[in-house]
Protein backbone atom coordinates (compact mmCIF):
# COMPACT_ATOMS: atom_id res chain seq x y z
CA UNK A 1 0.00 0.00 0.00
CA UNK A 2 1.83 3.28 -0.88
CA UNK A 3 1.45 6.57 1.33
CA UNK A 4 -1.26 8.62 2.19
CA UNK A 5 -2.18 12.22 2.09
CA UNK A 6 -4.18 13.66 4.78
CA UNK A 7 -5.48 16.77 4.54
CA UNK A 8 -6.78 19.05 7.60
CA UNK A 9 -7.25 16.61 10.64
CA UNK A 10 -10.91 17.05 11.32
CA UNK A 11 -11.97 15.48 14.87
CA UNK A 12 -14.12 12.46 14.13
CA UNK A 13 -14.85 11.21 18.08
CA UNK A 14 -17.05 7.93 16.47
CA UNK A 15 -13.27 7.12 14.55
CA UNK A 16 -11.71 7.57 17.27
CA UNK A 17 -13.46 5.43 19.62
CA UNK A 18 -13.86 2.60 16.88
CA UNK A 19 -10.19 3.13 16.74
CA UNK A 20 -9.49 2.57 20.89
CA UNK A 21 -12.16 -0.11 21.02
CA UNK A 22 -10.49 -1.66 18.17
CA UNK A 23 -6.70 -1.60 19.51
CA UNK A 24 -7.97 -2.32 23.05
CA UNK A 25 -9.73 -5.47 22.57
CA UNK A 26 -6.93 -6.55 19.73
CA UNK A 27 -4.27 -5.96 21.84
CA UNK A 28 -5.99 -7.93 24.60
CA UNK A 29 -6.27 -10.80 22.14
CA UNK A 30 -2.26 -10.65 21.43
CA UNK A 31 -1.62 -11.00 25.04
CA UNK A 32 -3.92 -13.46 25.43
CA UNK A 33 -2.21 -15.52 23.27
CA UNK A 34 1.19 -14.43 24.43
CA UNK A 35 0.39 -15.36 27.81
CA UNK A 36 -1.11 -18.61 26.69
CA UNK A 37 2.45 -19.56 25.21
CA UNK A 38 4.59 -18.33 28.19
CA UNK A 39 2.20 -20.22 30.61
CA UNK A 40 2.17 -23.31 28.91
CA UNK A 41 6.37 -22.81 28.33
CA UNK A 42 6.57 -22.54 32.23
CA UNK A 43 4.20 -25.27 33.14
CA UNK A 44 0.87 -22.95 34.67
CA UNK A 45 -2.13 -22.71 33.31
CA UNK A 46 -3.38 -19.73 31.58
CA UNK A 47 -5.79 -17.86 33.19
CA UNK A 48 -7.35 -13.68 33.15
CA UNK A 49 -5.20 -13.55 36.54
CA UNK A 50 -1.56 -13.43 34.44
CA UNK A 51 -3.34 -9.98 32.23
CA UNK A 52 -5.11 -8.19 35.27
CA UNK A 53 -3.84 -9.02 38.60
CA UNK A 54 -0.88 -6.88 39.68
CA UNK A 55 0.06 -9.37 42.27
CA UNK A 56 1.22 -11.89 40.20
CA UNK A 57 3.89 -10.04 38.35
CA UNK A 58 6.93 -10.65 40.66
CA UNK A 59 10.49 -10.83 39.08
CA UNK A 60 10.99 -14.42 40.77
CA UNK A 61 7.75 -16.30 39.58
CA UNK A 62 6.69 -14.40 36.52
CA UNK A 63 9.67 -13.75 34.19
CA UNK A 64 7.74 -15.21 31.38
CA UNK A 65 4.44 -13.71 31.86
CA UNK A 66 6.68 -10.36 32.43
CA UNK A 67 8.32 -10.99 29.47
CA UNK A 68 4.51 -11.55 27.70
CA UNK A 69 3.60 -7.98 28.82
CA UNK A 70 6.80 -6.37 26.86
CA UNK A 71 6.08 -8.23 24.10
CA UNK A 72 2.82 -7.26 23.50
CA UNK A 73 3.40 -3.67 23.45
CA UNK A 74 5.34 -4.00 20.26
CA UNK A 75 2.31 -6.27 18.72
CA UNK A 76 0.27 -2.95 19.83
CA UNK A 77 3.09 -0.42 18.13
CA UNK A 78 1.76 -2.55 14.78
CA UNK A 79 -1.67 -2.39 15.83
CA UNK A 80 -1.67 1.36 16.48
CA UNK A 81 0.19 1.28 13.17
CA UNK A 82 -2.38 -0.60 11.49
CA UNK A 83 -5.55 1.14 12.76
CA UNK A 84 -4.11 4.63 13.34
CA UNK A 85 -1.93 5.49 11.13
CA UNK A 86 -0.52 8.61 12.40
CA UNK A 87 2.67 8.99 14.09
CA UNK A 88 1.14 12.35 15.59
CA UNK A 89 -1.26 9.96 17.76
CA UNK A 90 1.10 7.36 19.12
CA UNK A 91 1.81 8.56 22.43
CA UNK A 92 -2.28 9.32 23.04
CA UNK A 93 -3.26 5.84 22.10
CA UNK A 94 -0.20 4.42 24.31
CA UNK A 95 -1.42 6.70 27.06
CA UNK A 96 -4.93 5.67 26.21
CA UNK A 97 -4.29 2.06 26.12
CA UNK A 98 -2.82 1.54 29.38
CA UNK A 99 -4.93 3.62 31.29
CA UNK A 100 -7.79 1.90 30.05
CA UNK A 101 -5.62 -1.18 30.79
CA UNK A 102 -4.87 0.21 34.60
CA UNK A 103 -8.64 0.95 35.43
CA UNK A 104 -9.60 -3.10 34.01
CA UNK A 105 -6.60 -4.19 36.37
CA UNK A 106 -8.64 -1.83 39.39
CA UNK A 107 -11.36 -3.19 38.47
CA UNK A 108 -10.42 -6.85 38.44
CA UNK A 109 -8.62 -7.30 41.47
CA UNK A 110 -11.00 -4.59 43.25
CA UNK A 111 -7.61 -2.80 44.63
CA UNK A 112 -5.19 -0.12 43.13
CA UNK A 113 -2.31 -1.81 42.17
CA UNK A 114 0.60 -1.16 44.62
CA UNK A 115 3.61 -3.30 43.53
CA UNK A 116 6.64 -1.50 41.90
CA UNK A 117 6.90 -4.01 39.04
CA UNK A 118 3.44 -3.52 37.84
CA UNK A 119 4.25 -0.04 37.29
CA UNK A 120 7.72 -0.27 35.95
CA UNK A 121 6.68 -2.60 33.38
CA UNK A 122 3.77 -0.39 32.26
CA UNK A 123 5.70 2.39 32.24
CA UNK A 124 8.14 0.27 29.93
CA UNK A 125 5.31 -0.84 28.12
CA UNK A 126 4.39 2.89 27.30
CA UNK A 127 7.55 3.26 26.09
CA UNK A 128 8.23 0.41 24.43
CA UNK A 129 4.58 0.74 22.17
CA UNK A 130 4.60 4.48 21.66
CA UNK A 131 8.07 4.89 20.40
CA UNK A 132 7.94 1.60 18.23
CA UNK A 133 4.55 2.63 16.54
CA UNK A 134 6.30 6.17 16.18
CA UNK A 135 8.24 4.80 13.91
CA UNK A 136 6.48 2.63 12.19
CA UNK A 137 3.94 5.08 11.51
CA UNK A 138 6.56 7.45 10.27
CA UNK A 139 8.08 4.81 8.26
CA UNK A 140 4.30 4.40 6.73
CA UNK A 141 4.30 8.54 6.36
CA UNK A 142 7.63 8.96 4.78
CA UNK A 143 6.81 5.99 1.73
CA UNK A 144 5.63 8.18 -1.74
CA UNK A 145 2.53 9.52 -2.49
CA UNK A 146 1.29 8.11 -5.71
CA UNK A 147 0.24 10.74 -8.09
CA UNK A 148 -1.62 9.67 -11.70
CA UNK A 149 -0.40 11.31 -15.09
CA UNK A 150 -4.24 11.52 -15.41
CA UNK A 151 -6.68 14.34 -13.99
Amino acid sequence: MGGKFRGGTKWDPILILGQIITVQLLSYASLTILITIMAEISGYSPSVTMIFDHRIMRLGTAKLIILAHLLNSFMNAYLLKTFVERSKLCLDFSLTYYSIHFICAWYYTRSMPDTFIWYFINVCGIFLMCVTSEFLCRKEEMKSIPISASV
